[in-house]
């Protein structure tokens, strides 16, 4: 027997064995529940019950076509096709979801879209129906459907779906026996409540980790209270949340950098949780009563990515302008951010520390002479270069494709020529 080990955590994560000898397999995991799971939740029920609707980008909206006998757990019902045109199919598609403005510009209530009117008696479809939207699931669906609308298998649980009264097709998996193994971090949250958590500041987000957990799991790092800390897979902003939290409870001024690749997703759910945690925010609970959660304070800026300014052989692209360029050599030859944006009417920078920065860079045609678009650093272009201010006593540092002057008269003058763009740092 010989096996390796992960540890996984409470309502996220599960423990694992493999097992080089396949016949020990079904013993690789013990049919246990956490004693802190809530009395209410699905995993002591034996089943697994969701909506398989899915829109958003990562599920782009396709048809699905449900046969006459498709079951569903009301014993009637009838509800009209949606009026949707060649164009709405277009434009969903385009935008790989139904948005918000495209269901309102239609009247669609509610998703799935019907294409078709849809007929229940006796807890069956009478007729086909086809729906349209983003999917979970759909290979499953599929397999139901194949099957003669009857459970399909998968390991030892069975898999059905069925129609509920809105019409949205559900999906049931039933448990022979529940698993949720016992985590060695206790009272850290779950998924499951912290979905709940960020439904009621208006943020939807499916598998969202707990900020209790990351928020314990940065406190061992013990980092510094001037901390950067970096988050590759923003998703929800949990690692904000934590930072922030962090923060407002010993006063530290530690920042993060949260990357999401995802554009939907970072601006209607990573900004709008920041936001709403930063400046505080409402919410009313089933009984009608108003809950008001006092700002954690803090501030965050948000950046998208620009046209890359190196292209595969390490050239500058073509689209690039001189702000954008100008912006990074001032970073990489001083290490701070530009102080002011240029426009490219004069070549100077700005100067920080010992350093005053200028750039030679105008865009065009390559069968223009470099010298004539004013890319190259010659005798002329040097005795116009402008004057460092009143007291600087440092370094010129001059960005171009060439230079004309001699080694001699740049030492005299105090400049140090880079070309551009071998020497610019990060190309």
């Amino acid at each position: 027997l010989q096996g390796r080990h992960s540890r996984g955590f409470s309502g996220f994560g599960v423990s694992a064995v493999y097992f080089a000898d396949q016949r020990y397999k079904k013993y690789a995991v013990g049919n246990v529940i956490d004693p802190n799971t809530p009395e209410d939740s699905n995993l002591r029920a034996g089943f697994a019950d969701n909506n398989i609707t899915k829109n958003g980008v990562k599920n782009p909206p396709s048809i699905v076509s449900l046969p006459a006998g498709f079951p569903a757990n009301v014993d009637q019902l009838s509800l009209p096709a949606e009026r949707v045109d060649q164009a709405f199919f277009d434009r969903t598609k385009a935008d790989a979801l139904i948005g918000k403005s495209i269901q309102a510009e239609y009247g669609i209530s509610q998703i799935p879209v019907r294409l078709d009117d849809m007929e229940i008696v006796g807890g069956r479809l009478t007729k086909p129906c086809r729906l349209y939207s983003g999917w979970a699931n759909a290979r499953k669906l599929d397999a139901f459907i194949e099957n003669g609308c009857r459970p399909v298998s998968e390991g030892e649980d069975e898999i059905a779906f069925y129609l509920n009264r809105n019409g949205c097709i559900r999906y049931r998996k039933s448990r022979e026996s529940a698993r949720n193994i016992l985590s060695v971090l206790r009272n850290l949250g779950t998924t499951e409540r912290s979905r709940t958590y960020l439904r009621k500041m208006g943020v939807d987000f499916d598998y969202p980790k707990p900020v209790e957990l990351i928020r314990y799991l940065f406190e061992i790092g013990a980092f510094p209270d001037d901390a950067i800390v970096m988050d590759t897979f923003a998703g929800s902003g949990t690692t904000g949340e934590a930072i922030l939290s962090m923060n407002a409870a010993d006063g530290a001024k530690r920042r993060f950098i949260m990357v999401e690749m995802d554009q939907e997703n970072s601006e209607k759910r990573t900004a709008v949780r920041l936001s709403k945690i930063i400046e505080g925010y409402s919410f009313s609970e089933a009984s009608g009563k108003k809950v008001d959660v006092a700002p954690l304070g803090g501030g965050f800026r948000y950046c998208r990515l620009g046209t890359p300014l190196f292209n595969e052989f390490g050239d500058i692209d073509s689209t690039v302008s001189f702000p954008d360029l100008a912006a990074h050599i001032f970073f990489a030859e001083t290490g701070v951010p530009i102080l002011s944006k240029v426009d490219g009417t004069s070549p100077y920078l700005g100067k920080y520390g010992d350093k005053a920065v200028y750039l030679l860079f105008a865009p065009g045609q390559e069968a223009t002479p470099r010298e004539a678009m004013g890319n190259v650093l010659t005798p002329d272009a040097l005795a116009k270069l402008s004057a460092p201010p009143e007291g600087f006593e440092g370094s010129r540092v001059v960005y171009a494709e060439g230079c004309t002057v001699s080694p001699e008269r740049l030492k005299s003058e105090g400049v140090e020529f880079k070309q551009i763009p071998y020497q610019i740092e990060g190309a």
